[in-house]
């Protein structure tokens, strides 16, 4: 069934501004990048509400595309079903650029409730369509076509980070107050990540799972009171990774 296309135009223009000399600001000779048109289609029975949050040159891990010729479009994600949610996929569809942002959430959010990690995807924008492919529940159903598969990445990744987990706990035996390492993974158990429009690569696939075993591993590593501890119990985790 076809998506009733009603658009929520939003409508983003980025400026560039420099300082000279004298610490006046002026407009940059760099002629600000084109606008920015997205639409959100309106999915009658969709378990998510989609906000754009921001539209901008930067690139992730920030780093400045001073072509202005691509922009990082970043999704706030909420959820208005009754089940909770676990995992979802959004497409970002352009002429020139189609990417695909799926989302692993360490714990349930429950309806009313925001993902806490935004979805983002980075191209050479000028009329965006966003749309949600796919979303998975708590409880194992899903809601949405899966066009690009990624209940797959989904799945990896939650097989990465559950077998992690397992032989977290089985190292965790032999160490007082195994709860305080248990508290502090919880943070780092999801992640967003985006892609081309193509179904997944095995690549792409054991990646995912990579992603979710090292989940666990950067959460006990994070500083605390215990970091000498946890880099112990790292240690100890990738010996186990297969």
């Amino acid at each position: 069934m076809k998506p009733n296309l009603t658009f929520i135009w939003v409508f983003a223009v980025v400026l560039l501004v420099v300082t000279d000399g004298y610490g006046q600001t002026k407009i940059a000779d760099t002629p600000p990048p084109a606008e920015v048109v997205i639409d959100i289609v309106n999915q009658p029975g969709c378990p998510l509400l989609l906000a754009v949050i921001s539209v901008d040159a930067a690139l992730p891990f920030g780093l400045a595309d001073e072509s202005q010729s691509r922009r990082t479009i970043r999704v706030k994600v909420a959820n208005i079903d009754d089940k909770p949610i676990r995992g979802y996929a959004l497409g970002f569809l352009d002429e020139k650029t189609k990417m695909i942002s799926s989302t692993v959430m360490g714990r349930f959010i429950d309806r009313g409730q925001s993902i806490p990690i935004p979805a983002s995807a980075t191209g050479e924008w000028s009329k965006v369509l966003i749309s949600v492919d796919y979303v998975e529940f708590s409880d194992g159903t899903s809601w949405g076509n899966d066009s690009f598969r990624r209940s797959q990445m989904i799945e990896r990744f939650r097989a990465g980070r559950d077998l992690a987990m397992s032989r977290l706990n089985e190292v965790l035996v032999n160490y007082p107050a195994p709860e305080f390492f248990q508290k502090q993974v919880n943070v780092f158990l999801g992640v967003s990540t985006s892609h081309p429009s193509l179904e997944p690569s095995s690549e792409m696939l054991q990646k995912q799972f990579e992603f979710g075993f090292d989940s666990v591993v950067r959460g006990i590593t994070a500083p605390g009171k215990r970091l000498a501890e946890g880099q112990e119990i790292a240690k100890r985790l990738e010996s186990l990774r297969r």
